[in-house]
């Protein structure tokens, strides 16, 4: 346990997603709430556990509630994406799209008005020419906008590339991580909608889907979670493996016609679908499967209830460490990070010291 959040009044609470390893080693990352204003920070972690805020989150036309992992660009600085607050400084507005230096510099690339998108859950994905994509699960353009896949370019405009839903059968409510592939194509997920499970009388919007979008703007809906045996509801986005096929996860576990405990799956990038591992019914005190992180060799890490795993690409599951909560963690957040030491680095939204979340290293390096 590297570090347990709520240590002071300005300190953050209740980290929502994983870390990024800078250039100069420090760990990044960001805390829903807590901070100055309690709209949360963005923070740096030595790998000693030294911590500091390096943003307070709600000054003036700040973003809000940034949910999401940063990622570091070519010329060092960071982005991010928050929730809420833009526009506005609370948690009324939609959202932004920030860069902030290593220093804690921060400036908002982009904020959210629902015309072009709202509630950035996602973190954003940085081309080689430094355009930055997310998606935004609410808002959009149309008659009956459900998110959106949009672009930020170097000078803040924001233009979105995608509206969902454009069609019968599409999906809704785009979150997690996207995949930018050398064609231009970005694959991505969405949490609901689909072809199967659409059931207005029952409050479902369908089951989810992967989708394509190439470079001029077409969707391909790559598959649609039935809520059976591929399971449903995918919440992390896709990583792209060593074998040149994406990687995901499934929460499962709404509905009794829906596969309890979710799916790590693995699909190509023309749609060939299949089912790595299924999990078992979801732990009562735990949350659902985390996003993925793959080594040289292929193997995958995640987080799925109170574990943390490793499956190897012939499917071999081995749990390498149960949080027990009190002073451990609880509820980790992914996906995880292999740091340059070789090990595993995260974070959980509650437990620690203070019961405000921890930061954590799992050694399985040097």
């Amino acid at each position: 346990m590297l570090y347990s959040f709520g240590s002071s009044s300005t300190d953050g609470t209740g980290p929502a997603a994983g870390l990024v390893q800078g250039s100069d080693g420090y760990f990044y990352g960001t805390t829903e709430s807590g901070g100055q204003n309690n709209y949360g920070t963005v923070y740096r972690i030595s790998s000693t556990g030294l911590e500091e805020i390096l943003h307070s989150f709600a000054t003036s036309g700040d973003g809000a509630d940034p949910q999401a992992a940063l990622i570091q660009g070519a010329n060092g600085d960071l982005y991010g994406t928050t929730v809420s607050g833009g526009s506005q400084s609370d948690e009324n507005g939609c959202g932004t799209v920030f860069q902030i230096t290593t220093s804690g510099v921060e400036t908002e690339l982009a904020v959210f008005n629902y015309a072009n998108g709202c509630n950035a859950l996602g973190p954003v994905t940085l081309d080689k020419a430094s355009n930055l994509y997310g998606t935004t699960a609410n808002g959009g353009s149309g008659t009956s906008p459900d998110g959106t896949l949009y672009e930020v370019a170097a000078n803040g405009t924001v233009t979105d590339i995608y509206n969902f839903p454009q069609g019968t059968n599409d999906g809704l409510v785009p979150i997690g991580h996207l995949v930018l592939t050398s064609d231009g194509s970005i694959y991505g997920t969405t949490h609901s909608g689909g072809q199967f499970g659409v059931d207005s009388a029952k409050g479902l919007a369908g089951y989810g889907t992967i989708f394509k979008v190439a470079p001029d703007g077409t969707e391909t809906i790559l598959h649609s979670f039935s809520g059976g045996s591929d399971s449903a509801y995918p919440n992390t986005g896709l990583v792209l493996g060593q074998d040149s096929r994406l990687y995901g996860t499934t929460s499962g576990a709404q509905g009794t016609d829906v596969q309890s405990g979710g799916t790590i799956f693995s699909i190509s990038t023309t749609g060939a679908y299949s089912i790595v591992y299924t999990f078992g019914a979801i732990p009562s005190v735990g949350n659902q499967a985390s996003g993925l992180v793959q080594d040289s060799s292929g193997n995958s890490y995640g987080t799925e209830g109170g574990l943390v795993y490793q499956i190897t690409p012939t499917g071999t599951f081995t749990v390498l460490h149960t949080f027990a909560g009190g002073t451990d963690g609880q509820y980790p957040n992914g996906p995880l990070i292999i740091a340059a030491d070789g090990n595993l680095y995260g974070t959980t939204g509650s437990g620690g010291q203070n019961n405000r979340g921890t930061v954590f290293r799992i050694a399985i390096g040097n």
